[in-house]
This record gives C-alpha cells, sequence and structure tokens, in this order.
C-alpha cells in the first residue's frame, strides 16, 4: 500500500522558512510600487520651490471711438507688461520640504511591510509544516496498525467461531479512521501550502501593465529549527516581560509607529503652512507703453512702469484662523493614533509573551510526563493483549491516543514558534537599523 507521505526522487526542492520569508520579500509588488511613491515625491519635491510663471498681458489703451486713429490721441498706447506674485512667506520651501517628508514615510512602511511578510510568511510556512510532520507521524504509524491488524487475523484464524470477530473489524476501523486522518492533513497542507504560494509566486511588475506570475511547488523541511538562537530567544524574552522604560524605548522604535512619526512631521508642516497666510502676498509687474507720435510729427515719449502689489487680509482673518487650528488638530490627532498604536504593541506582545509563557509550561509537562507515560501504557497494553490478558480495544486506543500525543506534541512545538515568531515582530526596532 501507498505511504501517506511519500519522498519521491523527483520531491520538489526543500522551502526553508528562511527561504520562504526571502521569496516573499523580493517577490513582493507592493514593495516595488512604495519604490515607485517614493521617486515619485522625491521628483515633484525637485520643482515644488520653483516660483509660478509670470503672467504677461498686452492690450490697446485709449483708442479714440471717432476714428480709431492710433496717432490722434497723446494717451493712445500700445501696453505690453509682465506680473510676477510671490508666494506667502516660505510656502514655497515648505511645499518641497512636506514632499520629501511624504517620500520617506515609504521607507518606514517598507521597512513595516517586511515585518509583516516575515510574520505572515513564517505563520503560513509553520502551518503547512504542521501538517506535514503530522503525516510523517502516521505513516510511521501505520505499520504497526496494519500489524495489528495481521495479528487480530492471525488470532481469530486460529480460533474456532468469532469470538475476535469485533477484534478484526476494530483493526480494519483504526486503518480506515488513519486513512482518513491523513487525508484531511493532505488537504489542509495543500491549502496552507496554496496560500503561502500568494506570497511566493507572484513577481515584480515588469513594463506596462504586465505582472508574471511563477508558480512553484515545494517540499519543506522534515525538522523544524528554531527562529533564533537560544540566547537571542532569552534576550527577547527577557524584554518582553518587563515593563521598563527600555520596552517602551524599542516599541517606539517599531517601524509601525516611526510611519506615524513621518504623518506627524508632515502635520506639522502643513501646519506651518497654514501660517503662512498670515503674511501678505506680494506681487511686482512692470509695463511699457508705446505711444506714436502726433499728427504733426512732434514726438512723443513712450512709458515705461513698474509696480508692487500686496494681498490685504481684511475678510480672511478668521478663514486663516480655522486652517490654523484645524492644522493643529489634525496633528494632535495622529499623534492620539500613535499612542493608541504602542498601546497596541505593547499588549500584543504581552500577549504573546503570556502564549509563549504558557506553551513552554505545556512542553515541559509533554516531554517529561505524557509522552512517557503514554508510550508506557501502550506498551503495556499490547504485550498484555498478545498474552491474552488484554483486549484488543484497550491496544487500539492506547495506540491512537499516543499517535494523537504526537501530534499534539506538534502543535506545541508550531505555536512556540508562532509565538517567538510574534515577539520578534513586537521588538523589530532593538534590531532594525535605521
Amino acid at each position: 500500500m501507498v505511504p501517506f507521505y511519500v519522498q519521491s526522487e523527483n520531491q520538489p526542492p526543500v522551502l526553508s522558512l528562511e527561504k520562504a520569508i526571502t521569496l516573499a520579500q523580493e517577490n513582493d509588488p507592493w514593495l516595488h510600487k512604495s519604490h515607485l511613491l517614493e521617486e515619485k515625491s522625491l521628483v515633484l519635491s525637485q520643482s515644488a520651490d520653483q516660483l509660478e510663471d509670470p503672467v504677461l498681458n498686452a492690450g490697446m489703451l485709449n483708442l479714440p471711438s471717432n476714428g480709431f486713429d492710433f496717432a490722434q490721441e497723446p494717451m493712445t498706447q500700445l501696453k505690453i507688461g509682465i506680473t510676477q506674485m510671490l508666494p506667502r512667506g516660505n510656502t514655497l520651501k515648505l511645499a518641497k520640504q512636506k514632499l520629501e517628508l511624504t517620500a520617506s514615510q515609504q521607507h518606514y512602511m517598507r521597512l513595516e511591510r517586511k515585518l509583516n511578510l516575515v510574520l505572515k510568511t513564517t505563520q503560513l510556512w509553520l502551518d503547512a509544516y504542521e501538517k506535514q510532520a503530522s503525516l510523517r507521524l502516521i505513516d510511521e504509524a501505520r505499520p504497526l496498525f496494519e500489524k495489528l491488524n495481521d495479528i487480530v487475523n492471525a488470532s481469530y484464524s486460529s480460533l474456532s467461531g468469532g469470538a475476535d470477530q469485533q477484534a478484526i473489524v476494530g483493526a480494519e476501523l483504526a486503518l480506515m479512521r488513519l486513512q482518513d486522518r491523513a487525508d484531511t492533513l493532505n488537504a489542509q497542507q495543500a491549502m496552507s501550502l496554496a496560500k503561502l504560494q500568494e506570497f511566493l509566486a507572484m513577481q515584480g511588475a515588469e513594463q506596462g501593465s504586465k505582472l508574471s506570475f511563477k508558480e512553484a511547488q515545494y517540499t519543506l523541511p522534515a525538522k523544524l529549527s528554531s527562529l533564533h538562537d537560544a540566547s537571542h530567544h532569552q534576550a527577547q524574552l527577557n524584554l518582553a516581560s518587563n515593563l521598563s522604560e527600555r520596552l517602551i524605548e524599542v516599541l517606539s522604535e517599531h517601524p509601525r509607529l516611526q510611519i506615524f512619526d513621518q504623518y506627524i512631521a508632515v502635520s506639522q508642516v502643513d501646519e506651518d503652512i497654514a501660517k503662512q497666510g498670515y503674511k501678505p502676498q506680494w506681487g511686482v509687474n512692470a509695463s511699457y507703453a508705446y505711444r506714436d507720435d502726433a499728427p504733426n510729427g512732434d514726438s512723443r515719449a513712450d512709458f515705461l512702469s513698474v509696480g508692487v502689489q500686496m494681498s490685504l487680509p481684511l475678510f480672511s482673518s478668521q478663514k486663516q484662523e480655522d486652517q490654523v487650528s484645524a492644522s493643529v488638530l489634525n496633528t494632535e490627532s495622529i499623534r492620539t493614533d500613535k499612542r493608541l498604536q504602542l498601546r497596541a504593541l505593547l499588549t500584543g506582545l504581552q500577549a504573546a509573551h503570556k502564549d509563549y509563557a504558557g506553551i513552554q509550561k505545556r512542553k515541559t509537562n509533554f516531554d517529561k510526563r505524557i509522552i512517557p507515560h503514554l508510550s508506557l501504557q501502550s506498551e503495556l497494553a499490547l504485550n498484555a493483549y498478545t498474552n491474552d490478558q488484554g483486549n484488543f480495544y484497550s491496544v487500539v486506543t492506547s495506540k491512537i491516543e499516543e499517535l494523537d500525543t504526537k501530534i499534539e506534541r506538534i502543535k506545541i512545538e508550531v505555536a512556540e514558534q508562532n509565538a517567538l515568531a510574534q515577539i520578534n515582530y513586537y521588538l523589530a526596532g532593538e534590531s532594525y537599523e535605521q
């Protein structure tokens, strides 16, 4: 019969967790989009501090309507002028600064995105690993159940009557349930790998609107390696369990919060831009007016005019006050959002730490007490049945319970790594270099 988990010579390449994370980050279109948005803001910032184009005007002034003779009246002139408006205060400089800060936001957004990719990819990879490892255990247990089935059949053949017929049915049923369990895990593993494939197969955008999609088949390692070494784990956990200023300081360096720092910086620039509205807007103009000679031949001088103009805030003072107040309120609302995010990071870290501590207790209990006792119980039940001192139901029950416990031990190991992945995510500010 075909085993539940098969390793053939043509098996797909092994996908380690580190490789999965690397592929997810390399093939993430969002990161490519972020670079484009950053470049867009930087391009716009290059010309953000340039003055607006001057306005050129030309016109015929004081042309007599009784003959439309350009030389008839001394005030008739052809005028060409140019006007240049100047920005209020440092508006252009601040506009350039705002675009530069907007561009810098993308750097921290990419850091946050990469951290999310690490966490999400790790969770999906671990879920697929759990299903694969459970399939391995079922495959390893299958020969034992087949042997039990052979023993029951041999015992039944040597007896007269149907005293052991119930045992035969029980042995066959145990194999059927084992097969059903393997089928379920195979389907669940395929689903987990399909979800993981979403992060591994999508390639970056090519020229135009084309987007390539490559799907590859992978298998996972036979053994689960820890996310970090023990010393790093202990350092992370010590920090996670300590509600000191150091922990707040580390969490404050998390990219998620640094994004809000950039939002606050941009909003503060908006405040300064709004305050520029208190300052008058200036403009300069110059014009040249040409006059024709008089009808008697006398020469007429041309006119050269220069001037300045200034806006008077007679009716907009309340409007400027409202704009400045709205900008200040917006900044404070972003600061409040940042505090909420800090609280979410802190509570998430505490929950992950408590989860990890609880998992460690379960892991120790399984390794030192439950698994050894179940193995002994299973062995005793099998020996008793072999020596006609026990019933077959007890043997099957003990073997299934032993298998269930080993599968639960894998789930505990996976849950431990999931908790560590979350702790690593929350404490990323400790290791990220800005």
